[in-house]
């Protein structure tokens, strides 16, 4: 990491900081636990997962801005876009771009379904989603904006397996097939994290995903 780097990261999480005060960004408020819950979290599986990494990155649900400004930060040539359907915090998205003065950034106040349905369908080489949904609901809100050959991360704990079995049905309707799955472990913690990375090998079903709200109330099991 250069000086530079280091520099944006501070710059990320004091506005964080400052902003959590006014809106509810993170229920996390203790330092430590900040940087390593959010920051660390979003970046601890790019070295091992570099090959995967592709131009356009999207990231749903980024909330305060993970994983995908920190994932901008250290790889500042990625066309990132933060998609957030919440008002407040969209317009908390587009302040912290202006703080960080990165170029190459935008935000998007929509829903995945909607965004996948239209003009973002198969449109990014890289989607990521942490602490978005379970996966059944999380593929099918992800895979359809991934291009042909491109990859969707999933952010998950220890106990994946349940959600992956859950989510079969989905992922192969929307193109995809899990090609690894990259563990890591946080600093100063006992808990045990994972990556799932999915390959999309074929456009998604025309009818995925559904209207919005159905991923989350239907899931297709």
């Amino acid at each position: 990491m250069t000086r530079e780097q280091a520099r944006l990261f501070l710059v990320h999480k004091k506005f964080l900081q400052q902003e959590n005060k006014r809106i509810n960004l993170t229920r996390i408020t203790e330092e430590a636990r900040m940087l390593e819950e959010h920051f660390w979290d979003s970046v601890a599986c790019l070295e091992q997962g570099r090959s995967f990494i592709g131009s356009t990155l999207l990231d749903i649900g980024t909330g305060a801005g993970f994983p995908g400004v920190p994932i901008k930060i250290l790889f500042p040539e990625i066309q990132l876009t933060l998609m957030e359907s919440a008002g407040r915090r969209a317009a908390y998205l587009r302040q912290l771009v202006r703080e960080l003065n990165l170029e190459g950034i935008e935000v998007i106040q929509h829903r995945a379904e909607e965004f996948g349905r239209n003009k973002g369908r198969e449109m990014y080489s890289w989607v990521v989603a942490r602490a978005l949904a379970p996966l059944v609901t999380g593929v099918e809100l992800a895979l359809p904006l991934v291009q042909v050959n491109g990859f969707f991360w999933a952010y998950k704990g220890r106990d994946y397996q349940q959600e992956l079995e859950e989510a079969r049905t989905v992922i192969a309707r929307c193109g995809g097939l899990l090609e690894a799955v990259m563990p890591y472990q946080l600093p100063g913690e006992s808990i045990h994290r994972n990556v799932l990375v999915f390959k999309k090998e074929k456009p998604a079903e025309t009818a995925l995903p559904r209207k919005s709200g159905m991923p989350q109330k239907r899931p297709l099991y």
